[in-house]
């Protein structure tokens, strides 16, 4: 199994259960005001749970050595001092 497809099976496991979760979670099911209610925390869930998951695949791929951190924090050149130049303009 590719490892991409670990991640999508994990979101729709992720997706699943909040989707059980909106149906069993108890409510008037005339209420239109509930239902929406209910709808927006699901949604903001499944967003949640996305955005996690997501960074939750970078830092698995950090951690494997498959995304190499090394040329973040030692760059040197011309192009360096004239983004801290600009970035130190900018904030007055």
């Amino acid at each position: 199994m590719k490892p991409e497809m670990k991640y999508v099976l994990m979101a729709a496991a992720v997706l699943a259960i909040l989707g059980l979760i909106l149906v069993f979670v108890p409510g008037d099911q005339t209420n239109t005001e509930h239902a929406l209610n209910k709808l927006k925390i699901a949604t903001g869930f499944t967003v949640l749970a996305l955005i996690f998951l997501f960074g939750f695949a970078v830092l698995v791929e950090i951690a494997n050595g498959n995304i190499d951190l090394s040329g973040l924090l030692s760059e040197t050149g011309v192009r360096t001092a004239l983004r801290v130049r600009a970035c130190h303009a900018s904030s007055y």
